[in-house]
Parts: C-alpha cells; structure tokens; sequence
C-alpha cells in the first residue's frame, strides 16, 4: 500500500497490523483495495488528473465521478460475463428440476445463485463520494474550490480584472451554485469575459447580475448550465419563464448549454441513481423514466471548462467531448491489500 504522506511502500499484511498505518512515517491509510475497490495510490492519481498536474481547483465530487467512471468501465465486460454464465447455470438447474424427481433442492440451489448475483452485482456500485470525503478528512485537498468567504475575498482584490465584463452582452447562469464556484475558482469568467452566477442569478457577492442585465438595453445572450435531473430540467423551464426573460424587448437568446437527451452517449458511464444525486427530490422525479441522472461535476474539470468555453464560442449547447484517458487508476504499485 502507497503512502500517500510520503509515498512509501507498506505490504498490505504489515499495514492491516499496523492499524492500517504508513510503516514508514505513521500517515493513515483510507482506502482498502479489497474493501473500497480503490487504494489511496488510486485516489491520488484520481486527484492529479482530475486537477491537471495542481493547475485547476477541483471538488470532491469531481474525483468521486472520476472513479467511478474508471472502475464501471473497467469491470462491466467481467460483470456481464458472469451474469450470463450464471443466469445459463440456472435455467440450467431449473431445466433438471422440471424433469428430476428430487427438484426442491435443484430449485434452492438456482434461488441461492440468483440472490448471489444480486447481492454480488450490487456491491460493485460503492459510493465513492462518502470514500473521498474520508479521505480528505486524512488529506486535506490543496486545490479545492475555495469557500464562499475566501472566493469573495479573492474577487474583490481584482477589481481591475473584472472591469471587463461590465460591458459583457452575455451571461452564464448555473442551476448549482457550486457549479458557478467552480467555473470563478478557475477564471472561467475571466477568461472568456462572461458573468457566471448561481441559480438565483446574483454573483459571488451578491450582486444582482442577471436583473441588472435583463434590465439594460442591447442584445443579450443567457447561457445556463443544468444536470441531467428532473430538477436540472425544471430550473431550464424555470429560466424560460422569468418575467425579465418573457417581457424583455430587446434581443434576448437563451441557450441551454447541457445536459440532456444529446449528452447522453458522454454521460452513459456516469449516471447514478437518482435517489443519490442532491436536489433531484422534484416532484417530476417519479416521471423520470431512466430513474438515473448526472451531475455538471460528472465531467471532468479541464473537460468541462473546454466544453463551456466552446459553447459561448459557438453560441450553442455543449458538445460532447473527445474520449477521455482513464489510463493509470489501478495500475498502482503496492496495491493489492
């Protein structure tokens, strides 16, 4: 197991007696290979590709995602191949029950398969998000989207910058307001001279941004950014709908940058249930054929802001990305306990 303080190498026997503790400087271990799917070797190369190398802030549900899309796609083949050799095992079974004498302990043995692979199937879906924040209880992130207070902070100390997108005729509005953090922690706004706010519209600090925009004369171009959720959908039409939207006379366009039925084939390896996916309780939850969705994070960070910047260039919804590289995950040295 790789210490992810010093990045020394302890055999999994010696760490499991030493409390799951580095041999060499004492740092903790988090993630048990066998146990969590992932080690902490695993959970740091996560870290370092999703930050590109410490050059972008990041969250914790953006490793969370990049973990789970690595290990589905690695395991799926394997999982589907047993699933079938089981399921032929037990047509099998009950195919000899019908015709044996002696079928109830045929008919027990297919029961106790089923359940095996239910419960087995079902344990390969783990919840990476709760195994990310413990271990960030261990390892502080150093490049973790700031808090409100400290990202205020550091906006008010550039006033000279943000002066350019007083005069900008568009707007970036993001159903969830740690999305907009996100996008402000890495000088999206900057970069591509475009106010990016949360679901109410208003900035970091507060300000009103997208009243005082719908407010004042010219064109103006509204950008939002949603999940693939029933609440993601909802805030879309919500947008739509503002009085400002509905009754502005000048030129207004609303794009919907993502995500929705055209963004599926570059979500596919990252939808999860609905059920632990934050703010999808909506009432059109039960409406929802697929029962599954995703979350703006589910992307990667350069990804996403690359997407993003290409959608205000080309004044349309996110195009899907070119295929990520999900090399190196669990390939780690030390990693078997």
């Amino acid at each position: 197991m790789r210490c992810a303080s010093c990045n020394a190498d302890t055999p999994g026997k010696t760490a499991k007696g030493n409390g799951y503790r580095c041999s060499n400087c004492g740092h903790q271990f988090v993630a048990v290979k066998k146990r969590d799917g992932v080690s902490d070797a695993a959970i740091q190369k996560a870290i370092e590709q999703v930050s590109d190398k410490g050059k972008l802030f990041y969250r914790t549900e953006h490793v969370a995602y990049r973990l789970q899309r690595k290990l589905f796609g690695a395991g799926k083949t394997g999982r589907i191949g047993c699933l079938v050799l089981i399921a032929l095992i037990v047509v099998g079974l009950l195919f000899v029950a019908m015709t044996a004498k002696a079928w109830q302990p045929l008919v027990a043995v297919a029961v106790f398969c089923v359940i095996g692979a239910v419960v087995w199937f079902g344990s390969r879906t783990k919840d990476y998000l709760e195994l990310m924040k413990r271990f960030e209880a261990v390892n502080p992130p150093e490049r973790a989207v700031p808090a409100t207070e400290a990202l205020i902070e550091r906006e008010r100390g550039r006033e000279a910058l943000l002066s350019g997108l007083r005069g900008a005729a568009r707007i970036l509005v993001c159903q969830n307001r740690h999305d907009a953090h996100f996008l402000i922690a890495n000088d999206f706004h900057l970069q591509h001279v475009c106010p990016v706010t949360g679901p109410d519209g208003k900035a970091v600090d507060g300000f009103p941004e997208l009243e005082k925009r719908l407010a004042r004369p010219g064109a103006l171009e509204i950008f939002v950014l949603h999940d693939f959720t029933p609440a993601g959908f909802g805030f879309i039409r919500r947008v739509r709908q503002l009085p400002g939207v509905v009754k502005r006379r000048e030129p207004t366009t609303l794009v919907e940058m993502g995500f929705d039925d055209r963004h599926l084939p570059m979500l596919k390896r990252m939808l999860l249930p609905l059920a632990r996916i934050a703010g999808s309780s909506d009432a059109t939850v039960k409406e929802w054929k697929a029962r599954e969705g995703a979350q703006v994070t589910a992307l990667m960070p350069a990804v996403l802001l690359a997407a993003a910047g290409a959608s205000l260039a080309e004044h349309a919804p996110i195009r899907s990305p070119k295929k990520e590289d999900d090399e190196g995950l669990d390939h780690e040295s030390g990693d078997s306990e």
